[in-house]
């Protein structure tokens, strides 16, 4: 029945995470600092999830404003981190350990963070 039918009126939600303000004030405690930073402006981090190994983090990214994008996350503790790219239910796509991320225009990836 057309009358029941909404999905001309289905449109994803779109968010936006807010980075942090610098504050140069370093009274602050570890538990309030970011520990990942250095998102370029047309990165979505959609989710962050506590990887079934409790030894890493699955993150969802996507691509919002056409645009390719490469970067670098800054880590705390960087040396001790590894980047790898997965599925969305975090199984190892690539096995090789990277230091950037790319994102082709609308692109969505999911990485794990190890530590």
């Amino acid at each position: 029945n057309p009358e029941l039918d909404a999905s001309e009126n289905r449109f994803p939600l779109i968010s936006r995470v807010i980075p942090a303000e610098n504050i140069s004030n370093q009274s602050r405690t570890p538990a309030k600092q970011s520990w990942i930073s250095s998102f370029p402006e047309n990165i979505l981090p959609v989710s962050i999830r506590l990887g079934q190994d409790s030894e890493s983090i699955l993150i969802h990214l996507r691509e919002v404003e056409g645009k390719s994008a490469e970067f670098r996350p800054e880590i705390s503790n960087s040396d001790s981190w590894k980047i790898i790219e997965t599925d969305l239910n975090g199984n190892v796509l690539d096995k090789n350990p990277r230091s950037n991320i790319e994102l082709e225009p609308y692109e969505v990836k999911f990485y794990k963070f190890t530590w």
